[in-house]
């Protein structure tokens, strides 16, 4: 699957005079451009963000990443998901939906619905994907999981074939439908429920004749959906995405800033966009603030914009010797008397690999070797 790079923003100038020109005339001493795939380290360009010194990544299982045409490109296990959002990062999920690409199979039970696998995926995969027919009105396919009760939210990859009816989805086996805006372009489409015992997951096509592509059902215990993951005989479990860089210098005045976006409107406690071990320079515990952590202190700015599943926000902190400077948006800043020395290695939307996961994609990051105005902080992040 071609990957949606667009790298035109460094023809004729250098990745360090870009970089600077994006920050607003501030100069960085590490950069990492997850658009572009390219990274400074010591202020040197070291080509794409893998070649990084002291970069390491981990994830066992392949991966899927949501191109900006609505397409899925595939990533192998151990490789991270750059591409023109950004790097994408999500903590560890299990999808409990067995045989999720092939609805022809008997754990999905069709009531007046045929099933065949000769549609072409959102990834690409040619007859990777099932069309479902409804061959009379309220047509149904459904599977039913054994799970203890918990938050669920169920969703598939659906595009319309042919017909203009509703299309339902359940997470109990019918007793609450949920109508969801199905098009001809390929989306992920699903609902959530609290206190779900032994989920029943499907859909109902209300008009007989009407037809639908399908492909990556999925039940996840947990308030929002993740990116696709792939089962057939049993539940399959993927693992977090941790992105990590040590080595860096141990600076005692330098700023820290990050652009970043969500892929959900729900944040989790204490969410890490750039973490470390023992502190955590940019973190969120409420989608209307950002704050910073020196391992025992906390500074927030408060009173931010929400931060919406697809909104890019921009976030920096600076230490000077007795002082923290934060903000976001372009916001005025807040401070305190705080201060610490930089964390020699740093994590990109987690905490040492442990939680507290972004769920979402880090577009750019950079750390500057100086202490960094009030003025200039608010100017970078607009």
């Amino acid at each position: 699957m071609q990957r949606n790079r667009d790298r035109s923003r460094y023809r004729g100038a250098s990745l360090l005079a870009q970089a600077t020109a994006y920050l607003n005339g501030i100069a960085p001493y590490y950069y990492w451009d997850f658009i572009n795939n390219r990274a400074l380290f010591a202020s040197a360009d070291v080509g794409p963000v893998t070649s990084t010194p002291g970069w390491a990544f981990t994830r066992p299982i392949e991966g899927y990443y949501p191109n900006l045409d609505g397409t899925l490109a595939t990533f192998a296990p151990g490789e991270p998901r750059i591409g023109a959002r950004g790097i994408l990062i999500e903590g560890a999920r299990t999808n409990l939906c067995l045989w999720s690409n092939d609805q022809t199979n008997a754990a999905w039970v069709k009531t007046n619905v045929t099933a065949a696998l000769n549609q072409t995926g959102p990834d690409g995969v040619a007859n990777g994907a099932c069309s479902l027919t409804a061959t009379a009105g309220n047509g149904t396919v459904l599977q039913s999981i054994i799970s203890g009760s918990a938050n669920r939210y169920g969703s598939i990859w659906i595009k319309r074939i042919t017909g203009s009816g509703n299309i339902d989805i359940t997470l109990d086996g019918g007793t609450a439908w949920t109508t969801i805006a199905v098009t001809t372009t390929w989306q992920q489409l699903g609902k959530a429920q609290t206190a779900v015992t032994n989920p029943n997951f499907g859909l109902r096509i209300v008009t007989s004749g009407d037809a639908v592509a399908v492909k990556f059902g999925q039940v996840e215990s947990a308030d929002f959906p993740t990116s696709p993951i792939t089962t057939t005989t049993i539940a399959v479990a993927r693992s977090p995405d941790v992105a990590t860089v040590t080595g860096l210098s141990a600076l005692t005045l330098f700023s820290d800033f990050v652009e970043f976006s969500t892929t959900s409107d729900t944040s989790g406690s204490f969410t890490r966009v750039l973490g470390s071990t023992g502190s955590i320079p940019i973190f969120f515990n409420a989608m209307t603030e950002v704050r910073t952590q020196n391992g025992a202190v906390t500074l927030a700015k408060t009173g931010l914009s929400s931060f919406a599943a697809g909104r890019t926000v921009k976030a920096a902190v600076s230490i000077a010797a007795a002082r923290r400077a934060l903000t976001a948006d372009g916001a005025a800043v807040a401070t305190d008397a705080q201060t610490w020395t930089m964390p020699t290695s740093l994590q990109f939307g987690n905490d040492a690999g442990a939680s507290s996961f972004l769920h979402g994609f880090i577009r750019r990051a950079a750390i500057i070797d100086s202490t960094v105005s009030d003025a200039s902080l608010q100017a970078m992040t607009v």
